[in-house]
């Protein structure tokens, strides 16, 4: 090939870009409705717009490439040759049958404009390469033919270009001898490639026939197996290992099946298989989705070109589904049915009727849904019917019922409403176009679906079985238990993964055996359940119907969360891209970079790093929930989920997303908020330096004035002559001026210049804030003179369990001391793991030192130090609502408190919060405020965060009751404050101030009234 490569670029071909064409990976042409075509992917339906499109593009791209050598003796038989050559190397490589073909047909396309004149042996060789190009497109087509299932198919395909294949050398051996002096290469080439294709796809032809007879009748084998082994050895083959490869596979395979003609061969009485295609939708909830199915606008939905028949706003499940988890999750959803899917072969043949339905989910997992019912089904049908679920399959007829066969449908896309002519000629084609089209789009609404062909799982259901001696006989005999079904021939077929390869037609008969994936699980000696990486069989025999359905929902639900894991990925992906396009940004500024436009970087990196850690718990949660004994009524059917989920390895795969989440959030945005902080702290350092500089030389030029003016007043005072009196009045004058301007000058100084942290200037300014050890004697100190003073006994933890819970890493202590080693203030923070959120459980300061900024230098220093170590979703506070507590001298006023928070840009969500029971004979604390500080990394600065993510608030109030109160109550105060952050688009913020404004703050009702202090 390298010959003809340099032949045609001597020659200004680029043969690079003949190269691409038949790739799948190579740059795809526009879609049909001239959409810019996209990267990679497969390509769209066979004989629809896209085909057409590539076929146009191919012509496009080859037509100028013909007329460069058109009047070039052999010319034209070198390019096709070339052409001929790159399609079959991408066919070994590549089940995107439409790219290959559309490739041959556009070069085909291409000579139909070819007017040059050539001489007759030139005319021969063009037309010996189209022949070979003709035997190519057949036998892509024969071997899609058996990834399909059609072995008639296959022969007669196989038969035809073997057919063009010896016209090919016919009309390559009838060119004069000067011609193949001149262009032997060309001639040797055609000839040789003639040969190995009639060889091969004959042999091919005549074992497909005694294949199909053999699964027909039972005829012998032995035939086929002896033309394999010469075809093997076949002078014009041998050379081609490729070749040689598939025809030793194919005969390995016939071995097997002679071997074992005798034996019990499996027959599926009744059962189903179930096809099933997982997706993922952003911009929209999932209650929000399903709530819409249920509107005025879902019975005018189109899907795939197509109105359903109709729709449900929640899903058809037992009662097994009826629980759900202290947060009220469950699964259900709405439930959109299509009509009957039609699979045709090419030939209009009817092979299989699907039922069709698209399931969204509350939880997030939904999927298309086909259905076929197996009936007396023999395991070879369901060899084919498996290979049907992959994007690799060959190409068939899929229409909805009710689709006229013969009409020219327009390629997986459009319609006419109910009467669409819609077509696609795979599953994965018109899964896809029915989840894109799932989703109802509203004017400024971005959603999008995530969603790919390859992502399927298949759930096939045996109900009832039987064996045959043989692959045609007819004497049955009943399959009573698991194990018998194991052992028929052909059922490794269903306790295998739906394959992506074929390598030949039987190699089923090959498969290693397996075992089932439930053997804990106590049940009937008929039940069997199997999951592979996408396929599960339940074998249930003799089993009544709805404890079958029970459990097929179960296996459809675990099957179903691979579309779960593809949206999390899909997400992680774009926060890795969008945090790397700010490091950029960062990188792009430079060191003169102002500390406005770093402010504005790391409020969006921290924005980043606040979706990562939402993205976490959402994925920590729902994988909790999948294995929690809570989202099934039944312990049995969660001991079963939890045993499916184990299988398909569910759970390690969200901990390496989980894991990858991590890496990126520490190594990527931490990095990059701790380098953006240093920056910005040196900007504003260089800015307030430049502005002090700025301000010293305003106060010295005007004191300079100032002074010239005095100066020059006492001189005209001693040219005036005035008398003693006079003078000593105009020197007093001049003096006070002076000292006006330097008090003037010391002001402007103080006021345009750094404020010291804290803000609050006396002891918060000197104040050294210190983190305090579980052993260091200031904990002692600081929980007896200021926790318990600050505090009621109900509010307080003991002390005992503070040093645990540090001991832990879960609480952390941060305190200001004098000079004696005294605490003056304290501050202790919860860190929750599991929600992501820290809570400031206690800030106290002693009496005597309040009001003077310690509380707020604490509070600032504590918190953004805690943040920095422990990279927070959310920061919280607990404080007295100022309706319900008034406070006490000793343990701080309410609405002072409450101010104190206000100043520090804290806001509270809008919940009706209490401090759940500490402990046995502590009781709960009601009329509280549960108080956001920061969202992220940052602290304060909330004015423009309307609501916060509710999730983490739900896991860490969870939490939180489990562990001081062990469970999650039923009262009337913990269903209102489940209720409060059940809500799906997040919980509000509410400002603190102005404090008439307290009476619109939540509040939670204590069970009878009650007061009590609160620090």
């Amino acid at each position: 090939m390298e010959a003809l490569h340099d032949w045609l670029a001597r020659r200004g071909v680029d043969t690079g870009m003949i190269w691409e064409l038949p790739r799948w990976n190579a740059a795809l042409p526009p879609d049909g409705d001239g959409r810019p075509g996209r990267r990679g992917g497969r390509a769209g339906a066979a004989g629809g717009a896209w085909a057409a499109a590539h076929e146009e593009l191919v012509e496009r791209t080859l037509g100028p490439c013909v007329r460069k050598v058109a009047g070039v003796p052999g010319g034209v038989a070198r390019l096709l040759l070339l052409v001929l050559e790159e399609v079959e190397q991408a066919w070994q490589v590549s089940y995107t049958f439409d790219r290959l073909l559309g490739t041959l047909h556009g070069a085909e396309r291409c000579l139909a404009a070819v007017h040059a004149p050539c001489s007759p042996d030139d005319l021969a060789a063009r037309q010996a390469v189209r022949a070979l190009m003709w035997s190519l497109d057949a036998q892509i087509r024969s071997e899609e033919a058996m990834t399909s299932g059609l072995l008639d198919v296959r022969a007669d395909r196989a038969d035809d270009a073997a057919l063009w294949a010896r016209r090919a050398v016919r009309l390559m051996r009838g060119v004069s001898p000067r011609f193949c002096l001149t262009h032997g290469d060309v001639a040797r080439e055609v000839v040789r490639l003639g040969r190995l294709y009639d060889g091969y796809q004959r042999t091919m032809a005549m074992a497909t026939r005694a294949l199909a007879a053999f699964y027909a009748c039972g005829a012998p084998l032995d035939d086929a197996v002896e033309a394999l082994r010469r075809a093997e050895g076949d002078g014009a083959i041998a050379g081609d290992e490729g070749s040689v490869s598939e025809l030793r596979a194919l005969r390995y395979s016939l071995l097997e099946l002679q071997e074992r003609a005798r034996q019990r061969w499996l027959r599926v009485g009744h059962g189903k298989l179930v096809y099933l295609y997982p997706f993922a939708v952003r911009g929209v909830e999932p209650a929000d989705l399903v709530e819409a199915v249920g509107q005025e606008e879902a019975p005018r939905w189109e899907l795939a070109g197509t109105r359903p028949v109709r729709a449900h706003g929640s899903l058809e499940l037992d009662d097994v589904w009826k629980s759900h988890d202290s947060l009220e999750r469950r699964y259900d959803g709405a439930l959109v049915v299509m009509p009957d899917a039609v699979v045709r072969a090419p030939d209009g043949r009817a092979l299989a009727r699907l039922g069709v339905q698209v399931r969204l989910s509350l939880l997030g997992n939904h999927y298309v849904r086909f259905e076929a019912d197996l009936t007396d089904v023999s395991a070879v049908k369901l060899f084919a019917m498996l290979f049907w679920a992959g994007p690799e399959a060959g190409a068939l007829d899929i229409a909805f019922d009710g689709t006229d066969p013969k009409a020219d449908g327009g390629g997986g896309g459009g319609g006419d409403g109910g009467g669409s002519r819609a077509r696609w000629p795979r599953l994965s084609d018109l899964a896809m176009a029915l989840a894109q089209d799932s989703v109802p789009t509203r004017p400024g609404a971005a959603r999008a679906v995530v969603c790919r062909p390859g992502l399927y799982q298949v759930v096939m259901e045996v109900t009832a079985a039987y064996t045959v001696v043989g692959p045609a006989g007819e004497k049955r005999s009943e399959i009573l238990t698991g194990g018998q079904f194991a052992e028929a021939v052909g059922a490794r077929i269903l306790t295998s993964p739906a394959p992506s390869l074929m390598g030949s037609m039987a190699e089923w008969i090959r498969y290693a055996e397996a075992t089932p994936a439930s053997p804990d699980i106590t049940g009937t000696t008929g039940e069997w359940i199997l999951r592979t990486c996408n396929t599960t069989l339940l074998v249930s025999l003799g089993l009544p119907a709805f404890v079958r359905d029970t459990w097929g929902s179960i296996l459809e639900f675990a099957s179903s969360l691979d579309g779960l894991l593809e949206g999390w990925s899909t997400d992680l992906a774009k926060h890795h891209r969008d945090a790397k396009a700010r490091e950029d940004e960062a990188d792009a500024l430079g060191d003169k970079a102002s500390s406005h436009a770093l402010r504005r970087l790391s409020d969006q990196l921290d924005q980043e790093k606040l979706k990562l850690d939402r993205l976490a718990v959402d994925v920590h949660a729902k994988s909790a929930l999948f294995q929690s004994p809570s989202l099934l009524a039944s312990p049995l059917a969660a001991q079963r989920l939890r045993v499916l989920l184990e299988a398909s390895g569910y759970q390690r795969k969200a901990d390496e997303l989980s894991r990858s989440i991590a890496e990126v959030t520490q190594e990527q945005l931490t990095g990059a908020i701790e380098k953006l902080a240093r920056e910005r702290k040196e900007s504003e350092k260089d800015e307030r330096e430049a502005m002090q500089r700025r301000q010293r030389v305003k106060v010295d030029t005007l004191l300079a004035v100032i002074a010239g003016m005095s100066i020059a007043g006492l001189g005209q005072v001693l040219e005036a002559g005035l008398d003693y009196h006079q003078a000593l009045w105009v020197v007093l004058t001049v003096v006070g001026v002076l000292v006006l301007a330097a008090l003037l000058g010391l002001y402007v100084y103080r006021t345009s210049g750094e404020r010291r942290a804290g803000g609050e200037g006396g002891e918060g300014a000197r104040a050294v804030v210190r983190d305090v050890g579980a052993d260091d004697p200031l904990l002692v100190a600081a929980y007896r003179e200021l926790l318990e003073v600050s505090f009621a006994p109900d509010e307080l933890d003991t002390l005992e369990r503070m040093r645990e819970s540090m001991a832990e890493g879960r609480l952390v202590v941060a305190a200001v001391a004098d000079g004696q080693g005294r605490p003056l203030a304290v501050a202790c923070g919860e860190w929750s793991a599991h929600a992501r959120t820290l809570l400031l459980a206690y800030l106290a300061v002693r009496e005597d030192q309040r009001s003077r900024g310690l509380g707020g230098r604490l509070l600032v220093e504590a918190c953004r130090a805690w943040q920095e170590r422990f990279r927070p979703a959310l920061t919280l506070a607990e404080v007295a609502h100022p309706r319900a507590h008034h406070g006490s001298r000793g343990t701080g006023r309410a609405v002072a408190r409450l101010r104190f928070y206000a100043r520090h840009g804290a806001r509270a969500l809008d919940l009706p919060y209490f401090q759940p029971s500490l402990g046995p004979g502590r009781a709960r604390v009601y009329g509280m405020l549960l108080l956001v500080l920061g969202v992220g990394s940052g602290f304060g600065s909330l004015e423009e965060v309307r609501a916060v993510p509710a999730e983490p608030v739900r896991v860490f109030l969870t939490d939180y009751l489990l562990e001081t109160e062990g469970r999650v109550g039923t009262d009337r105060a913990t269903r209102d404050l489940q209720a409060a952050v059940a809500r799906q688009d997040g919980i509000p913020l509410l400002p603190l101030l102005p404090l008439d404004r307290g009476e619109g703050l939540p509040r939670s009702v204590p069970p009878a009234a009650s007061s009590r202090g609160v620090g």
